[in-house]
């Protein structure tokens, strides 16, 4: 397998998969010659796919009930509600 990023050979990338962790154009091609094949032993460049990479939003947990837990000698469980700041119906 050979794996390109905006028109250039990503060096080491040669197996099936590859996980991209930058924003450009991608496209991979493989060879059933396992050793130095020529160019004209790879199979054609595949359709170029576009990636980009974006800031995701970190969510703030918000506790609903106190944080403090009880300790080792109390037997009812210790429990805290959480929910995220992030707008769900569930929490």
């Amino acid at each position: 397998y050979q794996w390109e990023k905006d028109g250039v050979i990503i060096s080491g990338a040669t197996g099936h998969e590859y996980v991209a962790s930058q924003s450009g154009v991608y496209r991979a091609r493989f060879s059933r010659i396992s050793r130095s094949p020529s160019s004209t032993q790879w199979e054609k460049w595949s359709p170029p796919v576009t990636v980009t990479v974006g800031a995701s939003a970190k969510p703030e947990i918000v506790p609903l009930t106190t944080t403090l837990l009880r300790g080792p000698d109390n037997a009812e469980p210790n429990t805290i509600k959480l929910k995220s700041s992030i707008k769900t119906d569930k929490y």
